[in-house]
């Protein structure tokens, strides 16, 4: 990177970002009880404990369903009743009904009424942001060594047979009272190996742009090997259907390459990539030392902060200036950024996101990845929550009966013109839409490259607020393709990204939190 080193936001600008932990292998020391009190793991006593709030809980249910009854009978009744009374008091004469009666018969409904709507805090707690109630205590989540193998099953997509998400843990480390201004001097000693210096900026690495959240990229630190770390991708997290000719898996990797080295520059760590891509091994290069960090224009603020977008826009165009420093960064890549109105693309986005809906390998993996409920046990590690689409609740029930069989099959729901219109909904009205053309010979580590470069615009747009929605079905869609290339008027050139980006509605981002990352935290 050729930019230079600026003044930036600091971390202490940067937003509250949280993360889940992934579980630990190592032991830990657990408080210290008071005597007579300790009870080991898997005893009795402890079991029978279990068993009882357990069954306390869903006895809890049970009392709660009925007095919802209760309330809807006595409710009709007294309806139904007092409008009988009424009548018949118009007929004989008001002292012929006592008002005991209807005294006692307002007291029960107000006592149902009471028992049914105040909660009760240990058969239930909140949790989330929208305060649904969970079980408690939490079932045991299955995890493999902190890596869960994603078939779908058939709770997958409404998570109602697994434990409800882990509190949310920081990704970057407390700063305040402790007199240091970076999260390097926070977590390791600048003379330490180059390794371990990479090992512990990793989860700040993991902001980068992917799609589904899937998160594929790995860094490999080779034993042994002190000033190096090769990059790849897990093939476990690597998409499928949804991205045939992996052109986004190679855009995302460019991107992370790019996370690494902003942040390795900005916390003045000595670092450089080298590119090797190997398909074969799922690698694209290598993380080496540097005689000197690299000079960068962002910061470890921006990285965190960088945001997909999915719910409304902001009625505002792209700053010129923004734009003209886009095109520049672009232009010196050896690519051409043109800008589109989202309202020319509407029609083509619809189409394509019929094509991609109409596809039941691409909803089959859209399933694999949803998050729909926080109780699913991958809610705060990876894939697309209710809450980072920026969906309604009407609208999770529509994704969720869509997605609900293993084999999604939205003609038979109705469903189909639903999920399109859904996708097609931020580019519905005016607004910018950049699309990157790059010279049509480029090859595999050639997208790559390109990728970091779309970090790069993607943190630009961070520094002034802004955000980007990608769109990728509009280029994997065969009818839909043509008109993009006529109307960016491509010579030899061919679309790698497209993105709908502009200034996020303020009011609903302060409710959408970033996406989740499987990761592990600071201090853990």
């Amino acid at each position: 990177m050729s930019a230079v080193r600026r003044a930036g936001p600091t971390l202490a600008d940067a937003p509250a970002v949280t993360t889940s932990p992934v579980p630990r292998t190592t032991a830990t020391t657990a408080p210290a009880e008071p005597s007579g009190t300790a009870e080991p793991a898997g005893t009795a006593g402890s079991v029978v404990r279990r068993a009882v709030i357990g069954g306390l809980f869903r006895g809890g249910r049970i009392i709660s369903a009925t007095t919802l009854v209760l309330v809807v009978a006595v409710t009709t009744f007294l309806v139904c009743g007092m409008s009988a009374i009424g009548l018949f008091t118009l007929a004989t004469g008001p002292a012929f009904f006592p008002d005991v009666l209807l005294d006692a018969l307002i007291g029960v409904l107000l006592g149902l009424l009471i028992i049914r709507f105040v909660p009760v805090s240990t058969l239930a707690r909140p949790s989330g942001d929208r305060g649904r109630p969970v079980s408690w205590p939490p079932e045991a989540s299955h995890n493999r060594g902190g890596i869960r193998d994603h078939t779908a099953t058939e709770h997958d997509v409404d998570g109602a047979s697994h434990a409800t998400r882990p509190a949310p843990q920081q990704v970057l480390p407390d700063l305040a009272g402790t007199g240091q201004a970076s999260v390097a001097d926070a977590i390791f000693d600048h003379g330490s190996r180059f390794t371990d210096q990479l090992r512990a900026l990793e989860p700040l690495f993991h902001r980068a742009p992917n799609a589904h959240n899937c998160q594929p990229w790995a860094l490999r630190y080779p034993s042994g090997a002190m000033d190096t770390v090769e990059v790849g991708w897990d093939g476990r997290y690597e998409l499928g259907p949804s991205d045939p000719v992996r052109r986004d898996l190679r855009l995302l990797l460019g991107a992370f390459v790019e996370s690494c080295l902003v942040v390795c520059g900005a916390e003045g760590v000595a670092a450089r990539f080298v590119a090797d891509h190997d398909a074969a091994g799922r690698r694209v290069g290598r993380l080496v030392a540097a005689p000197e960090p690299a000079l960068t224009p962002f910061t470890v603020a921006d990285v965190v902060a960088r945001r997909t977008w999915r719910g409304r826009w902001a009625d505002e165009p792209l700053p010129p200036e923004v734009t003209d420093e886009l095109v520049a960064l672009t232009a010196a890549a050896g690519g051409r950024l043109v800008t589109l109105d989202s309202a020319v693309l509407y029609p083509l986005l619809l189409e394509a996101s019929r094509w991609f809906v109409a596809n039941r390998d691409i909803l089959a993996e859209l399933r694999q990845w949803s998050r729909l409920s926080s109780r699913h046990p991958d809610y705060q590690r990876d894939g697309l929550s209710d809450v980072a689409l920026a969906l309604t609740r009407v609208e999770v029930w529509g994704l969720r009966t869509a997605l609900r069989r293993r084999h999604p099959q939205p003609r038979r729901h109705g469903l189909r013109n639903a999920l399109a219109q859904g996708q097609a909904r931020p580019f519905r009205g005016g607004g910018p839409v950049l699309v990157l053309l790059v010279p049509a010979g480029t090859d595999a580590a050639g997208e790559v490259e390109f990728g970091r470069l779309v970090q790069r615009l993607w943190l630009t747009l961070t520094r002034q607020g802004l955000a980007a929605h990608p769109q990728s079905h509009l280029i994997d869609c065969p009818t839909t393709l043509g008109s993009v290339l006529a109307l960016t008027s491509a010579v030899a050139e061919r679309p790698l990204w497209i993105a709908r980006v502009g200034r996020p509605d303020p009011e609903r981002l302060r409710r959408v939190p970033l996406s989740a990352r499987r990761v592990r935290t600071f201090g853990r």
